[in-house]
């Protein structure tokens, strides 16, 4: 309604909002769908989901699959349109060409270390519980170092198996078990030479949880190799059900060195963010529990340390690989 006056001129401003737009995704099918931070829907059995009555301009779009690469993307919806959006999800395993190892990525974020809720048995080196944060994602390991990738190290005429295998693999015959009797040094060796390192303390456990807060990640009997039911010797890797990350053998098989010197207090002042560890010390740490130990031992927050010399057949290790972009 509008007013007007003898001898007078009336000016009306009379701005119109643009029409609302649309946004069909396609993607992987029974993929989730965040639209600027809000949850959406999953993509159906085609793969698609339509978002109506979208405000036109510029939005935040995020897509997530189990065992793929999380998306990220700027998107920019036209008015009164349907735009659409294609989004191909990488895979979150890759083969390392170097060793031959398939390695899963973690994605960033922050994760409760230590302590687990409701964890009776953890022990003072393992506490307080703390947040961290991990803001670069990693690849790590599916599996502990099998001998077989292990056999390729040696191909390289630097280095020769251990002289001391498991009874249960003599002459290093099983490719697929773990390789054990290593000290450190080797380890650490191993995973210079396969393009990466061994992974931190906080790498490992934010790995080996999975996204879990519990100590274990599943019923200990369907997800690792311990003294109640490993028969007395080393297993092959990924006998037992993986983790949500699709790593296997966390806990349980063999005990794995990380990158860490080992101080039963360094969680009282361990930085937030990236803690590397202490600087130096007499003791490198261990995590994960073996298959000669109680199953107490075998929760994500355990800390073992050994003199970074020593070996043993149930001392093992995975690495964390950082392959050089295309």
């Amino acid at each position: 309604m509008v007013a007007v006056r003898r001898a007078e001129s009336c000016l009306i401003a009379a701005p119109l909002d643009d029409l609302a737009g649309s946004l069909r995704v396609r993607t992987l099918p029974g993929a989730t769908i965040w639209f600027d931070s809000s949850f959406r829907g999953k993509a159906d059995a085609s793969g698609e989901l339509l978002l109506s009555g979208i405000a036109p301009g510029a939005h935040q779009l995020r897509i997530t699959a189990a065992g793929k690469l999380e998306d990220s993307r700027s998107i920019v919806v036209a008015s009164s349109q349907e735009t659409r959006v294609e989004v191909a999800l990488a895979d979150a395993v890759r083969e390392n060409p170097q060793d031959g190892l398939k390695y899963a990525w973690i994605p960033p974020g922050d994760f409760t270390m230590g302590c687990s809720p409701g964890d009776n048995d953890c022990a003072d080196p393992e506490k307080p519980a703390h947040q961290v944060a991990l803001p670069g994602g990693y690849w790590i390991g599916q599996t502990e170092v099998t001998v077989g990738a292990y056999k390729r190290f040696t191909a390289t005429g630097k280095v020769k198996l251990p002289p001391a295998a498991p009874k249960l693999n003599r002459g290093w015959k099983k490719d697929n078990f773990p390789i054990v009797n290593m000290t450190w040094d080797e380890a650490n060796q191993y995973c210079a030479w396969a393009g990466g390192r061994l992974p931190t303390e906080a790498e490992w456990e934010n790995a080996a949880r999975g996204g879990s807060l519990e100590a274990r990640y599943g019923t200990l009997d369907a997800i690792a190799w311990d003294k109640d039911n490993a028969e007395n010797h080393t297993h092959e890797g990924a006998g037992k059900l993986a983790n949500a990350y699709g790593l296997f053998d966390t806990l349980g098989n063999v005990w794995e060195w990380v990158s860490d010197w080992y101080d039963p207090k360094y969680y009282q002042t361990s930085p937030a963010q990236n803690p590397p560890g202490p600087a130096a010390g007499q003791e490198k740490v261990l995590r994960g529990g073996s298959w000669i130990v109680d199953s107490k031992l075998l929760r994500v927050s355990e800390r073992y340390a050994v003199e970074p010399t020593a070996r043993s057949d149930y001392f093992g290790f995975r690495c964390v690989w950082e392959p050089k972009a295309p």
